[in-house]
Parts: structure tokens; C-alpha cells; sequence
């Protein structure tokens, strides 16, 4: 059984990226969408979720329950939130910063250099971290 390629490039690329694009897919989105569901269901006492729907979970996020049942509004979760979602950007920009001078340095050497760069660039992730 034979199978040909598209002769079109641009649909070979989209032909080649399926593969990554489906694990993606069905390993993350389809994850995150059921978290995002489940986030909207009454929770069942045994750990569980019930039938229906209740934003309980999103409330609890933000307020806190007081003795007569009333919600208060607590900022240290929202401050918790924010900083967590500053340090991701601030780690994300400070791998930019120091991987694109690299990647660049590694594209503009001859071919034999950047295979050995490639090596050595990749060997670290290849080992667990050491304790």
C-alpha cells in the first residue's frame, strides 16, 4: 500500500504537523476542556462531581464563607493569581531573551558546527535533574 504525498507544499507541512498538532490536541486541549466542564459541576461529598451546574468552585476562588454564611471577599487568593501568572510571563521572557541569541548564533554556523551545537544543546535534557 503506497502512499503520496500532497504536492502542494504548503499541505505537506500541515500533512507533517498533524501528527504533533493530534498529540497536542487530545494530551492538552481535550484535558483542559474537561477540567474547565468539571470546574462548573456541584462536587459530590465522596471527592466526585455531581449532575448540574454551580459556579461554588469559581465563588471559592475569590471569597471565603463566614460564620453566618456570608461571603468576604479575600484578596490573597487574587494576589496569589497575579503573581503566579507575572513569574510565568517573567520566565517566559527571560528564556526568550537568552534562547533567541543562541538559536541565532546556531543558525548562522556551517553545518557540520551546528549539528555538534545541536548535541550539546540537547544532551542536558536528556538527563533527569541530579540531586
Amino acid at each position: 500500500m503506497a502512499f503520496n504525498l500532497p504536492a502542494n507544499p504548503m499541505a505537506r507541512r500541515w500533512f507533517g504537523l498533524m501528527p504533533a498538532m493530534l498529540t497536542i490536541f487530545v494530551f492538552m486541549v481535550i484535558p483542559i476542556i474537561i477540567l474547565g466542564v468539571f470546574s462548573f459541576k456541584p462536587a459530590d461529598p465522596y471527592g466526585g462531581v455531581d449532575p448540574g451546574f454551580s459556579l461554588e468552585a469559581w465563588v471559592q476562588l475569590f471569597f471565603e464563607r463566614d460564620l453566618d454564611d456570608s461571603l468576604i471577599f479575600e484578596p490573597v487568593y487574587l494576589q496569589i493569581i497575579l503573581r503566579s501568572i507575572f513569574l510565568g510571563l517573567l520566565a517566559t521572557l527571560a528564556s526568550l531573551l537568552m534562547g533567541f541569541p543562541v538559536a541565532w548564533y546556531i543558525v548562522q554556523q556551517p553545518t557540520q558546527s551546528k549539528e555538534t551545537y545541536y548535541y550539546c544543546f540537547s544532551l542536558p535534557s536528556l538527563f533527569g535533574p541530579i540531586y
